[in-house]
């Protein structure tokens, strides 16, 4: 039985509104006439007026609408889809006329393969995703584990290195003129290294509160001026031995400002230690004070061999090495930088480098007189 005029009217709606298949009628040259209301949302308003390779992804130079005319059964071609990725569809050309009539429906075994490689993909994720938040949690027990082996270690070894220096001191006080100069030098030796070793325990001490979140400021009234002397008097004792001239400038009528005035004293204390442990005998160390829009500067500038931009970048990273050769060969630990930097992020105040290779490094340090984290 034929179907009636009414009928195909509702069979062509259906087919040109409703259906999930794409249909494109095309001229002999290749371009769009018209497309149903399903390829229109998939590919866009406006695919009307373009040529049918225009909307293809892998033949847009080579597609040949004449050899897909004449081929019997479905050719798989990938379409290029508005903000998402590519996808394939099994098309069938028709020569009817002067025009070409273009089908194409979903290959069903590629989306199959998509969903599945979809599927997988996700379950990888999640599984990565679980072993990622394990190995975080083993890292962070790990590292609660090494800050308390640091802190207990560092506190144990702070009253021997204590009882080291109170003896070595006594010795050189008491009997350095019964001494001869080899082992005055012996007791000397021991003195830097004593040092050195309490200078690395209070360095641990820190990172290790630093790390553990127990890092708290003790915030009260103090003048910035009295913080930088009572910084100076050791740097003074280091510059004396190293040859190493400190230029001070204090600007007068400084504010009263809201610190925690030992640990500032501790962030100076280190950029101090530092200027003369990279400066040559005779050179100088410039230590300025200053005050400008309700902000306290200190800047600590040595003339010594400088530092690359690189070395800069990784200044203030723990254990970091700059590659700058101390003059004096002192030894470091690696932590007095970073601990600087957080004790003065922690007052929201900002500190900053500028050096270059062969004409030193300056330091400054900028806080706020009044606004302060306590």
């Amino acid at each position: 039985m034929l179907l009636s005029s009414a009928h195909s009217e509702v069979i062509l709606e259906y087919f040109k509104n409703d259906l999930s298949v794409l249909f494109f009628l095309l001229n002999e040259d290749g371009e769009i006439l018209a497309g149903n209301r399903y390829s229109q949302e998939l590919l866009g308003k406006s695919i009307v007026g373009l040529s049918f390779n225009e909307l293809l992804v892998d033949f847009k130079q080579s597609f040949r609408l004449e050899e897909y005319i004449h081929k019997d059964g479905y050719s798989l071609l990938s379409l290029s889809i508005p903000n998402a990725l590519p996808r394939s569809y099994l098309f069938k050309f028709r020569h009817v006329n002067d025009s070409i009539l273009v089908f194409g429906k979903s290959d069903e075994e590629e989306l199959e393969l998509l969903r599945s490689e979809l599927i997988n993909a996700n379950q990888e994720l999640n599984n990565l995703t679980r072993s990622l938040h394990k190995k975080n949690a083993q890292l962070a027990h790990l590292n609660t584990i090494k800050n308390q082996f640091l802190g207990m270690a560092a506190h144990d070894l702070r009253k021997p290195i204590s009882v080291i220096l109170n003896y070595v001191e006594f010795l050189l006080d008491e009997t350095g003129e019964q001494l001869d100069d080899e082992h005055t030098g012996f007791l000397s030796i021991i003195e830097n290294y004593a040092y050195f070793m309490q200078r690395l325990v209070d360095d641990f001490l820190d990172v290790s509160a630093i790390e553990a979140g127990r890092f708290q400021l003790n915030i009260a009234p103090v003048n910035p001026a009295e913080i930088l002397e009572r910084s100076l008097v050791l740097a003074r004792i280091q510059a004396e031995k190293k040859g190493t001239v400190l230029d001070v400038t204090i600007a007068p009528e400084l504010s009263e400002s809201y610190w925690d005035g030992d640990k500032i004293e501790q962030a100076l204390s280190n950029l101090l230690g530092n200027a003369i442990e990279h400066s040559s005998a005779g050179k100088s160390v410039s230590v300025t004070l200053k005050e400008a829009d309700e902000r306290i500067m200190y800047s600590v500038r040595d003339q010594g061999a400088g530092m690359s931009q690189e070395a800069i970048k990784q200044l203030f990273t723990p254990f970091s090495r700059t590659g700058a050769v101390k003059t004096g060969r002192e030894k470091s630990t690696g932590l007095g930088l970073a601990i600087t930097r957080k004790i003065i992020e922690a007052h929201l105040g900002e500190i900053t480098v500028k050096s270059q290779e062969g004409s030193g490094t300056t330091f400054t340090i900028s806080l706020n007189t009044k606004s302060n984290n306590g």
